[in-house]
């Protein structure tokens, strides 16, 4: 018969698997809060090998997150630190709000903001990288638009009118980005695929 032991820390959860009198440890499953707000999720197995080998620990380092494995004398042991994480956010400022998915130091997500604006978004290192989608105007009338990065020197921004709508296209010193937005005369195509993003 085995026992099973809980631990719950700050920074630390383990659940460890003992013999029925509780005095030899069988392996582990643990999760752990590190120094820099990662998780690593980590098993171990004892009583595997020669108990007085030492210690060893290698890492490797992927796209997806850390992983590592290694021995401390009988104890084997391996574990994961992902590098992908998602959540929502709200910003009472701007009333935006979306969610969002990244992987490593790039993050993809959607906006949403009570005035029409539904789009998405690419961020590398905190800063924009590119956007695009549905643009409200405070006339309540809607656009598509979108921005990419550019290493703009001077604000800049114009407009030409044309049968289908109004184009207009700039640059932002302050952001870094090149945008560009269409109006068009008709409505009704815009609205439509609005309210399709917004569920309605």
């Amino acid at each position: 018969m085995a026992k099973v032991k809980k631990y719950s820390g700050k920074d630390e959860k383990i659940t460890s698997v003992w013999n029925d009198r509780g005095d030899k440890r069988y392996g582990f499953a643990s999760k752990d809060r590190n120094a820099d707000n990662t998780t690593r999720y980590g098993v171990g197995i004892d009583n595997v090998g020669n108990p007085y080998r030492g210690a060893m620990d290698r890492e490797i380092n992927t796209p997806l997150g850390t992983i590592d494995y290694g021995y401390d004398g009988d104890t084997v042991y391996g574990g994961v630190t992902p590098n992908v994480y998602s959540g929502r956010y709200s910003n009472p400022v701007s009333n935006e709000s979306g969610r969002y998915f990244g992987v490593g130091n790039t993050q993809v997500g959607t906006t949403v903001s009570p005035y029409g604006d539904r789009g998405v978004y690419v961020d590398r290192n905190g800063q924009p990288v590119a956007s695009g989608g549905i643009l409200g105007f405070d006339e309540g009338t809607l656009g598509v638009g979108g921005s990419v990065a550019f290493p703009a020197k001077t604000n800049a921004y114009n407009e030409v009118n044309t049968p289908l709508g109004l184009l207009a296209y700039g640059q932002n010193a302050n952001t870094g980005q090149a945008y560009g937005s269409f109006t068009p005369q008709n409505q009704y195509y815009l609205q439509a695929l609005a309210n399709l993003l917004m569920g309605r």
